[in-house]
């Protein structure tokens, strides 16, 4: 079941994302400034790239759980477009119905298989824009007032406050190769 979130402004109420659907988290800066009442907010659903990296759990998740739907939706949409064609061939008007859900099926197989491709035909482009977002995100880091307001909402920026606060090795993510 698809889960669509609206996000607000936390002092007026404005909503700045209606009904998104899909993963929420996002990469870059989490402190926004409300549009509507000028006031500053953190959106805890976006991550600092140089904390988190593109490449974590959240992310193997993401494929593990895309990975297994395809295993599943594959051979639904096999079954549904033959046995549609087959019911509709012996003049059973259900047959309809299973070929419209194989159809749609097909289609977003075919768009999932489609933005896959396509990732891996821009990765250049893709790895260069997360560099540049890491080596921005890199930047906020080293400013110590903003990692004093990151950490009362983010742990990982809490970590790196106290290890810096402590004098200790800092740790980031890996920067995008």
């Amino acid at each position: 079941m698809a889960t669509y979130v609206t996000k607000k402004c936390p002092h007026c109420g404005y909503a700045y994302q209606f009904m998104q659907g899909g993963d929420q988290r996002k990469y870059g800066c989490p402190y926004k400034i409300c549009e509507r009442c000028n006031n500053p907010y953190w959106d805890t659903d976006i991550k600092e790239p140089a904390l988190y990296g593109y490449e974590n759990l959240h992310e193997t998740m993401e494929s593990v759980s895309q990975g297994c739907t395809l295993f599943i939706c594959i051979p639904f949409g096999i079954i549904a477009l033959f046995g549609g064609i087959y019911l509709l061939i012996n003049a059973e008007i259900i047959g309809i119905f299973l070929l419209a859900l194989g159809g749609i099926n097909t289609y977003i197989i075919c768009s999932y298989l489609k933005r896959k491709k396509d990732e891996i035909t821009n990765r250049d482009e893709i790895i260069k824009t997360q560099q540049k977002e890491y080596d921005e995100s890199m930047k906020r880091l080293q400013d110590i007032n903003y990692l004093s307001r990151l950490a009362k909402v983010d742990s990982l920026a809490k970590k790196l406050l106290e290890e810096r606060k402590n004098g200790e090795l800092e740790h980031y993510a890996e920067r995008p190769q």
